[in-house]
């Protein structure tokens, strides 16, 4: 089998996130779990932390927002239009607006695969196509799923999936590293100039 260019609603269903007329606030006494792109990380993998609640009670039926394991959250809004497997969430969770949620037609395309492909910078270029908007760039759903991506066989897209978590795990232990890193050298230069400060007013 080889690869075919096809566009995303053939492989994947594309729907909308939860339209919010207000801001989102946290609510003690809410039902359902809010996810956000803040939420968000570089890994093609999202996982919530008790850091990452927000709960709401919601006043009509959200059933075709709620998201789950192995959902794709799509950021539709702004220039950052990245994609990102939901792993463990809370049930029930629910996207908001600013995402498109992706569920991906697993016979055919593998989730994983999926986000790869629409973080590659050939993709992204094809995205940044169809943005629209001055202040607050958007995509077009209906645009958004006539982009066309390359689907190899599935067994070649389960081989690129596990290389791209490979990388993004790399990926966010250099930056850890990186963030250490900084705070040592921030420490060790603060330390130094206190103890320079100290040895000058001893003198004077």
């Amino acid at each position: 089998m080889k690869t075919k260019m096809i566009p995303i609603k053939a492989c994947a269903d594309v729907l909308p996130g939860l339209p919010a007329k207000i801001a989102i606030e946290h609510n003690d006494d809410g039902t359902h779990q809010v996810i956000l792109a803040k939420h968000l990380h570089k890994s093609i993998f999202y996982h919530y932390t008790d850091e990452d609640m927000l709960l709401i009670k919601p006043v009509r039926s959200v059933g075709k927002y709620l998201v789950k394991k192995g959902h794709i959250l799509f950021t539709s809004r702004g220039s950052n239009n990245q994609a990102t497997i939901l792993g463990d969430v809370p049930t029930p969770s629910l996207a908001p607006s600013t995402f498109f949620i992706v569920r991906a037609k697993e016979k055919v395309i593998r989730p994983e695969y999926l986000v790869w492909c629409l973080r590659q910078p050939q993709i992204q270029s094809k995205i940044a196509e169809i943005r629209t908007g001055a202040g607050t760039p958007m995509v077009s759903r209906i645009a958004f799923m006539n982009v066309l991506i390359p689907v190899p066989p599935i067994e070649t897209q389960e081989k690129i999936g596990k290389l791209a978590d490979l990388m993004t795990k790399e990926q966010s232990i250099l930056l850890e590293i990186q963030e250490a890193t900084d705070r040592i050298q921030y420490q060790v230069g603060y330390d130094l100039m206190k103890s320079l400060q100290r040895n000058s007013l001893i003198k004077d």
